[in-house]
């Protein structure tokens, strides 16, 4: 089982050989990449994490995939997969890419919303997220119209919900109390 504190060990780790290097402004911009790449394909992932895959072919498509990345990006994947730690590879570089969002002082938002909202909209809820946890927010929006109407927010462990959803259920588990039945 992998630890929280392990992956953020090999995250600072990381980003302490990258600010000895004075290289911090280069690689944030092909650590995001790669980061939004990995998400977007699973089966890098699955790859990683395939025992029988011998390490010397992960770095080989590690190379490969990443051919434009920077050295030092690429040669920490090296390290990890050499390490026999390519499992864990893909929750590093997520530990990674959350670190260089808290150095930039930065947050993932997730906007579960029915519809689509307008840019007005956004900016207006950017602005009072920006205000509530002092982070310029990411906002990712992801269209459920089993919502009916209203939004929910997910950001690290917070979430609002503001869905009419939630409150039609809210009046189901009112209306599902017997107000006459004798409580004892």
């Amino acid at each position: 089982m992998v630890t929280q504190q392990l992956l953020i060990r090999y995250a600072k780790s990381f980003f302490s050989l990258v600010e000895e290097k004075n290289q911090l402004i280069h690689v944030e911009k092909d650590l995001e990449h790669i980061y939004r790449w990995v998400n977007q394909h699973p089966e890098f992932c699955r790859i990683m994490k395939n025992p029988i895959i011998k390490p010397h072919v992960k770095i080989q498509l590690v190379r490969q995939l990443f051919l434009d990345a920077h050295p030092l990006i690429l040669s920490f994947f090296n390290i990890i997969i050499q390490k026999q730690r390519a499992n864990i590879l893909p929750d590093i570089l997520k530990t990674c890419y959350t670190l260089l969002l808290e150095k930039n002082k930065k947050i993932e938002v997730l906007l579960l919303t029915a519809q689509s909202l307008d840019h007005k909209t956004k900016d207006l809820l950017a602005k009072k997220i920006h205000e509530h946890t002092g982070y310029q927010p990411i906002i990712q929006e992801i269209m459920k119209p089993d919502l009916i109407g209203g939004f929910i927010i997910r950001m690290k462990d917070y979430s609002y919900d503001a869905s009419i959803r939630r409150k039609l259920n809210l009046i189901a588990r009112n209306f599902s109390i017997n107000l006459y039945e004798r409580k004892l």
